[in-house]
């Protein structure tokens, strides 16, 4: 990179370049929108087509390409300085920003809040608190604030927002140890007021109270959140905040200020020396931070790195369930639950390497280290924020860092990050294989090679569709889109497409195995089976109801079902299912070690709907609630989620052909003034009902799900309803 010389470049608040202190014109929004768009991929290629889906999205004229140019051309002059570099390029590819990422404030915010949450890590909660705050101290404003009509904007200025209040979380956390609690009262009261939903801030002024001396306010600031969430949302509030609430009922030792912790003394933002950046850009060699503890989002964990107590798996008893956000450990057979773990987060994907087991914990920001002989957590090793996919390969572990856009690289020895390594906008799964470590990106629709000697990107691949799941096999890229109900064969090499293969419905994740491509289709409850060399799918096997995960070993390939809460064992030579175990909650992670399947699991679905208020607060409005024309870009997931959670399911029939995908309306909600209920005939596993005619939609409300897919809903449970539409935004549920 060239550097930027004196140009300073901002999307922390509304897009900016200063030039020694002066704000440089850069034009109109849409001309504004471009530029932020290669802000936040310093150091990375953009085509011309990306940046016309990305500022116009479907809405793009015909002249959307030549205006693209007319916007660099500007930009250019504006940038232009004749005592340096330029800093705007074109490429075969498209354009590239060519600036250090010292030059971009999101970027040496990550590196802050990296580098503050690494202190924290150290025990060092002094120096972690001033990084913590020289990070804050850069925000200006709400993100890309002047040109959030742009599509891409949206997504990005959320992940940014969401990595703020995550080093606001850091940030008090570290004060809280500094015995600043009294200090951050006034502050905390703010901040649950501005973010009424988020319990991590609750659960801090909670212990702010009680350690200022105010038990029966920190009690009553309890309740109030109680009160909250269960008349606003019709949940209860989480395991952190109830066990803080008995702990101050207790009198807690533990909820005093630690001996180590000092008091109160000024702290001013330290001006941090430049080094590599965490964010969209990769650091420039292996910066070695020794992992003590993290510090996140809904908990203060403490595990050590190098000298932990350990969280032992529990044993069980043969048919025992497993525990809800935590890990089974199944006899060889898949047949029992032999052991099992609640760590101290929910998490996301296994990996097994270098004689440990690995979990991401995407709500932690952090990845679990297992010892597979002892069965218990000897590391807690914190990473990107929402860190999900995970692979091993020659000693190194690779964590895909959604909330952030990074990818996390730990060495496998010393159980630490050793490089941050931007990967795009929302890189989601990692797989390693084929000389290299590949990372899929929702947002970007793309996959990034990553060369595993330097951690560097070294070829993008555009994609048509979004892709998910990714892995290796018979010298060949297989990506899932669930969008398209498809995987798509790539040539490593040339980085092209070569074939786009239709599976089943939204597949997920994605394995090789037993010379064949194994897909699972979420929606329609089957896995897929891919011959490589044709890309024709040679079989179609049912198996429970919402397949998320799969893992491949001698014993067979293994499904791990999020509906169904079971885990499956398909034998490739009779291509059918040859057992099946319950396990009680969702399974949504799988990995085999040492020939023994290990199971990660979430929280089951309610019984019955719950019931609340759903409040809606948006700064547009589509006119509608139908999830058929909102989905996706009216309102953020988390609402949809929550929503429309079992307003459309699918029905299936067990044949080895994928079956017909018809949508059904789903279990009545009533919205608060009443509903009536056709009579349903059912058929083994197919429901059909006629409609009353003159009906609306229902929208049916439910407490958010762990596995967010609003149509992992079974088709066997699927009830046609008639319901009348509510008539304002905030939506009262049947109960």
């Amino acid at each position: 990179m060239v550097g930027g010389g004196d140009l300073e470049f901002g999307v922390l608040g509304p897009v900016e370049v200063f030039e020694s202190g002066r704000n440089l014109p850069l034009g109109g929004p849409k001309q504004r929108a471009v530029l932020a768009d290669l802000i936040l991929n310093t150091g990375t290629v953009v085509s011309t087509a990306r940046l016309i889906d990305d500022v116009w999205g479907d809405a793009s004229p015909a002249t959307a390409g030549h205006t693209v140019e007319a916007y660099i051309a500007r930009l250019r002059r504006v940038l232009r300085d004749g005592s340096r570099p330029e800093v705007l390029l074109t490429r075969p590819a498209g354009y590239l920003l060519d600036i250090e990422p010292g030059h971009v404030d999101a970027l040496r915010f990550g590196r802050l809040v990296n580098e503050g949450t690494a202190a924290a890590g150290r025990g060092d909660h002094e120096q972690a608190s001033a990084l913590l705050r020289a990070g804050l101290v850069l925000w200006r404003g709400q993100a890309l604030a002047d040109v959030t009509d742009a599509p891409f904007a949206r997504a990005a200025a959320a992940r940014l927002t969401d990595q703020q209040v995550l080093a606001l979380e850091r940030r008090i956390d570290c004060d809280l140890q500094l015995g600043r609690a009294q200090d951050l009262i006034p502050e905390l009261e703010a901040l649950v007021a501005e973010y009424p939903y988020h319990e991590p801030f609750h659960r801090q002024l909670m212990l702010a109270l009680y350690r200022s001396g105010r038990q029966s306010d920190a009690l009553g600031a309890f309740r109030r959140a109680r009160g909250l969430l269960a008349g606003e949302l019709g949940i209860q509030p989480g395991p952190d905040l109830r066990r803080t609430e008995q702990a101050i009922l207790r009198q807690d030792p533990g909820l005093e200020l630690p001996p180590v912790a000092r008091p109160h003394r000024p702290c001013p933002a330290e001006k941090v020396a430049p080094g590599g950046p965490p964010g969209p850009a990769p650091v420039s060699g292996r910066r070695r931070y020794r992992s003590l503890a993290l510090i996140g989002a809904g908990a203060a964990l403490a595990v050590a790195a190098a000298v932990a107590v350990p969280v032992a798996l529990r044993p069980a008893a043969p048919g025992t369930t497993a525990p809800a956000n935590g890990i089974a450990v199944l006899s060889a057979s898949g047949t029992s639950v032999t052991a099992g773990l609640a760590p101290p987060s929910p998490l996301a994907s296994l990996a097994v390497g270098g004689g440990s087991v690995w979990a991401t914990s995407p709500a932690g920001h952090t990845v679990y280290r297992i010892d597979p002989a002892t069965r218990a957590i000897t590391q807690a090793i914190p990473v990107g924020a929402g860190a999900g996919g995970i692979a091993y390969a020659s000693g190194d572990l690779w964590v895909a860092n959604a909330l952030d856009g990074t990818v996390s690289r730990i060495d496998g020895t010393a159980g630490q990050v050793v490089q941050t390594i931007g990967a795009g906008s929302v890189p989601t799964e990692v797989a390693a294989g084929l000389g290299a470590v590949w990372v899929t990106d929702q947002l970007g629709s793309a996959v990034y090679r990553i060369d595993p000697s330097s951690g560097h990107v070294t070829a993008t691949i555009g994609l048509a569709l979004p892709p998910y799941g990714i892995t290796t096999g018979a010298g060949l890229l297989w990506v899932t889109s669930p969008g398209a109900d498809s995987v798509t064969r790539i040539d490593p090499v040339a980085g092209q497409v070569i074939q786009s293969i239709s599976v089943g419905a939204d597949p997920a994740a994605i394995a090789f195995g037993f010379g064949s491509v194994w897909v699972a289709n979420k929606l329609d409850s089957t896995v897929s089976r891919i011959d490589p060399g044709t890309g024709a799918v040679t079989a179609t096997i049912p198996v429970g109801n919402g397949p998320a995960a799969l893992a491949v070993a001698s014993t067979g390939v293994w499904v791990a079902d999020a509906a169904a809460g079971t885990v499956a064992r398909i034998d490739p030579a009779a291509g059918r299912v040859a057992s099946t175990l319950q396990v009680g909650d969702p399974a949504q992670a799988a990995a085999v070690v040492n020939g023994v399947p290990w199971v990660g699991t979430g929280v089951a679905y309610p019984g019955r709907h719950r019931g609340g208020t759903l409040r809606v607060l948006s700064q547009s409005w589509c006119g509608t609630f139908d999830p058929a024309t909102s989905f996706g870009f009216c309102f953020p997931g988390q609402f949809t989620d929550a929503a429309y959670d079992t307003l459309v399911t699918f029905r299936t029939s067990r044949s080895r052909s994928p079956p017909p995908r018809r949508a059904a309306p789903s279990t009545p909600s009533c919205c608060g003034q009443g509903c009536s209920t056709p009579t349903a005939r059912r058929s083994g596993r197919r429901t059909s009902a006629t409609a009353l005619s003159g009906s609306s939609s229902s929208i049916p409300m439910s407490a958010p799900s762990s596995q967010g897919s609003p149509a992992q809903a079974s088709a066997g449970r699927a009830r046609p309803a008639t319901c009348r539409a509510p008539s304002r935004w905030t939506m009262r549920p049947g109960r």
